[in-house]
């Protein structure tokens, strides 16, 4: 692949993080008319579509838990804490959380752990299935180099890759009580695959948690998703594989 041809990829792909993936705006060209057909999907889809069809009583609790979820991408939930800032019961909290999930607007990954005493075994963490949708829930379609969340709607944009790959079932997050963390470990049948993005990255460096995670779990393999860098190195006896987040596809 040429330096040329890297580049256009990588920017297409920063397209995406911001627009998303819905077909309309994806094809459209114009900024101005993506960002209206952005709020033609949003309003249609969420504010009318899953409101009205399941019959949602609480419009306006339901709006503000969609706008605080997309501005929690990627951050652990604590339902009792939305239930407080949105002075709604908490099982009400719960019923519109299953039907975003259900109604494929988010879904919520939990923690991978094999030792209860020293990683976090409940709180789920939040990602969105388009990053058009998320963005727009937040009220930024920006450009991605001029964004302050570029990390959050990357590691958004993985998250939408894996799923597509293996389902929410199998994706996980990892986080000990000491706070390392790992974004994402993959179940896939026998085995586990520990993803870290990083959306600045300048150099071949593994992030502490993952090697945290290695000196753990002894995985074959482990991915550092970035924006700049194509390595592989190893360490331990893990093979850390630096790679761009298009080449998600193909994992």
């Amino acid at each position: 692949m040429s330096s040329y041809d890297l580049s256009s990829i990588i920017d297409l792909l920063k397209e995406f993080a911001v627009f998303g993936g819905y077909s309309r705006q994806a094809l459209e060209k114009n900024y101005e008319q993506k960002k209206f057909l952005m709020e033609e999907i949003y309003d249609s889809y969420v504010e009318k579509d899953i409101v009205n069809f399941l019959k949602v009583k609480n419009v306006f609790g339901f709006s503000r838990l969609v706008k605080i979820l997309a501005n929690h991408t990627g951050k652990m939930l604590n339902v009792n804490e939305l239930s407080g800032t949105l002075e709604v019961e908490r099982k009400t909290i719960q019923h519109y959380l299953n039907i975003l999930e259900e109604t494929f607007v988010i879904k919520l990954v939990r923690p991978f752990f094999r030792n209860s005493l020293k990683e976090l075994t409940k709180s789920p963490k939040v990602f969105f299935i388009d990053n058009g949708l998320r963005n727009y829930s937040v009220d930024n379609l920006i450009g991605f180099e001029q964004r302050l969340d570029k990390g959050e709607i990357l590691e958004n944009f993985v998250f939408t890759e894996l799923f597509k790959n293996f389902g929410v079932s199998s994706i996980h997050y990892w986080r000990t009580i000491g706070k390392q963390e790992v974004d994402f470990v993959v179940e896939k049948g026998n085995k586990i695959i520990p993803i870290e993005v990083k959306s600045n990255m300048r150099n071949v460096k593994i992030p502490s948690s993952l090697k945290s995670f290695i000196n753990e779990y002894h995985p074959p393999k482990a991915y550092v998703v970035n924006l700049k860098i194509k390595e592989k190195i190893n360490f331990k006896e893990t093979e850390v594989e630096f790679i761009y987040p298009f080449e998600l596809s193909f994992f």
